[in-house]
């Protein structure tokens, strides 16, 4: 049905670099859904992605660096030539911040330069009514977030917000399929008493922001490691509700605080 060549193929290597992580989370889609791809780099991801989901389908990657989406959104016309179909998109926004488009937070500020303490005060205004009233990405609008070694890329402290952001977006029978690699990365919480590793870390934040039945899996090791360190493969599947209420079709009350 889909084009069985990789969409990929024709990018250059340092284009390519930036998707070297984790693994590929895309075969857990489906054709029909929206797929958000966070830290979306080049696009590779994403046009993975497109091939699954197919033209019924439509694909968003989230990239905060200018150059990064430039790459992406210029290879985004040539895979759509390739594939016959466009449905893939790339917004600028944090990961963890998915309501500010940081694209027209850019317009804004070359438009209206902070030059005093009353432009910092509208500026904190328009941004708070742009993100209630017209958010970059709506809550509960898409199907599944992907994303391929990006909670590397974010700090402990954030790990919070990346996943009550993952878990707004996603709709009541979504889920969050998230691959990266497992290494023995040790984290001192602020007592300095409790310590985790970045992935437990990052399970415990989906587990607290409402998502139910995560499901781990560890792969045999896909790449030789450091002396006495054996990275792994780690693909974790986060449903937003859970399996009773996700067959139901409906988000019953308190789903989310209940197993």
């Amino acid at each position: 049905m889909f084009d069985t060549a990789s969409p990929t193929n024709s990018l250059r290597s340092v284009v390519l670099a930036r998707a070297e992580g984790g693994g590929d989370p895309t075969p857990a889609l489906h054709p029909g859904e929206t797929v958000l791809t966070l830290g979306s780099g080049a696009g590779t991801l994403c046009f993975r992605a497109s091939q699954v989901v197919g033209p019924t389908g439509w694909v968003i990657g989230i990239e905060p660096d200018d150059g990064l989406l430039a790459i992406a959104r210029r290879h985004a016309r040539a895979v759509a030539r390739r594939l016959g179909y466009a449905n893939v998109e790339f917004r600028k926004a944090s990961p963890c911040d998915l309501r500010l488009d940081r694209e027209w937070l850019d317009r804004l500020l070359r438009e209206h330069p902070i030059g005093a303490q009353a432009d910092i005060v509208r500026l904190e205004v328009s941004i708070a009514t742009s993100c209630r009233v017209l958010p970059l990405v709506s809550d509960d609008s898409v199907d599944a977030v992907v994303s391929n070694c990006v909670s590397p890329l974010v700090e402990p402290e954030d790990m919070q917000r990346l996943a009550r952001e993952i878990f707004r977006v996603l709709r009541p029978d979504g889920r969050a399929i998230i691959t990266e690699l497992s290494r023995d990365e040790i984290f001192v919480a602020p007592d300095h008493v409790n310590v985790a590793r970045r992935d437990e870390l990052f399970r415990l934040r989906l587990a607290e922001a409402g998502f139910r039945e995560l499901r781990i899996d560890r792969p045999e090791p896909s790449r030789r490691g450091l002396p006495g360190i054996e990275p792994r493969t780690v693909t974790v599947t986060a449903y937003k509700h859970s399996r009773r209420v996700r067959q139901c079709g409906v988000t019953a009350p308190g789903a989310a605080l209940g197993a």
